[in-house]
């Protein structure tokens, strides 16, 4: 992971994101219109047991508005997304991407079958990136298998997915878990 501190894991590692239900407008997506990062069909629920594989959602912006078409990946501790093989993206670390559409909201899914959890695990310490023309951001977060969807720790199946929501031009993020708790902070860019 780049960002490394043990301060900024533990915090992170509780960060929170939800979705808001399956109705889909600029500020509140649901994974319709968003590119899926793996093969998987999915549903277009961001809350409750039939999100499937749906593993995060958000927004990017720069300034409040929109960034269409802006790479979105995900990496993960080595190994644990190994099954996925080689990336679709330029970035040959992040094995899963989707790009933002016209409202700069995106979704990615991620199988859990295909994830390699290590003995006893359910939990992915995860970095999603953010890739607009030269303007790059990145923020870590842990995201846990409950039951056959994913959320974050502490949240059960009938929660929402993780959400996290990126302005580019003010350096903010607000990451809110699976019980609807928000954070604001600021997101490195690059």
């Amino acid at each position: 992971m780049r960002i490394g501190t043990a301060a900024a894991a533990t915090a992170l590692a509780s960060i929170l994101v939800a979705g808001c239900g399956s109705s889909a407008s600029p500020d509140h997506p649901s994974a319709a219109g968003s590119s899926p990062a793996s093969p998987s069909a999915g549903s277009n629920a961001t809350a409750g047991p039939g999100t499937g594989d749906l593993f995060a959602t958000g927004r990017l912006t720069r300034d409040g508005k929109p960034v269409e078409g802006a790479k979105v990946g995900l990496t993960a501790e080595p190994g644990d997304l190994e099954s996925y093989g080689e990336s679709p993206s330029a970035d040959p670390q992040a094995p899963l991407t989707a790009t933002t559409d016209r409202h700069g909201r995106w979704s990615l899914r991620v199988d859990p079958a295909k994830v390699d959890f290590s003995p006893g695990g359910h939990t992915l310490d995860v970095e999603i990136t953010w890739r607009a023309g030269g303007t790059t951001a990145s923020w870590e977060a842990s995201i846990a298998r409950v039951r056959k969807v994913w959320r974050t720790e502490g949240a059960g199946p009938a929660d929402s997915v993780a959400r996290f929501d990126v302005d580019l031009g003010t350096a903010r993020v607000e990451a809110t878990d699976s019980r609807g708790h928000t954070r604001r902070d600021q997101v490195p860019i690059g």
